[in-house]
């Protein structure tokens, strides 16, 4: 199942360098905002499952590298996160969940990326009461005393 989604992943990163041509990346025009007096194009929902992908996949961003670039990501705590696993992968380091926050952490912008601190000792305590299922004596699921 790994060499599969590997080899998607790689089709993927293929047709997206095809789709550029010979302009590549580098040669892509910004989008201007405000001359259009709209959003630029956004995805977030995308974003976070490209940033997980690069988070679960060892060899996902050496495919991507490339092609992506933190101005790529339009939320700015989604561009924080890339330039974090950016960091670590020119470091050699692993990338995963606890070092990009370690990562993000040194780089101070850990509350940007989103992490909401501090983070409380232990959980609130519930003051609700749990409710049982009491049912009634004259139930019909429930024996009588007078057999």
């Amino acid at each position: 199942m790994q060499d599969r989604m590997d080899d998607r992943l790689k089709q993927s990163a293929a047709r997206a360098k095809a789709a550029l041509g010979p302009r590549g990346a580098a040669g892509m025009v910004p989008f201007n905002a405000g001359a259009a007096g709209k959003l630029p194009p956004q995805a977030p929902e995308l974003e976070m499952a490209v940033l997980g992908a690069l988070m679960l996949e060892k060899d996902a961003l050496t495919s991507v590298i490339d092609l992506l670039k933190p101005e790529s990501f339009y939320k700015a705590s989604h561009k924080l996160i890339y330039e974090a696993i950016i960091r670590l992968f020119d470091k050699s380091e692993p990338i995963d969940q606890l070092t990009v926050v370690h990562e993000l952490r040194e780089m101070g912008a850990l509350e940007a990326a989103g992490a909401r601190l501090p983070w409380p000792a232990s959980p609130p305590k519930s003051t609700r009461r749990p409710t049982w299922n009491t049912t009634p004596a004259s139930s019909p699921n429930r024996p009588s005393s007078a057999s």
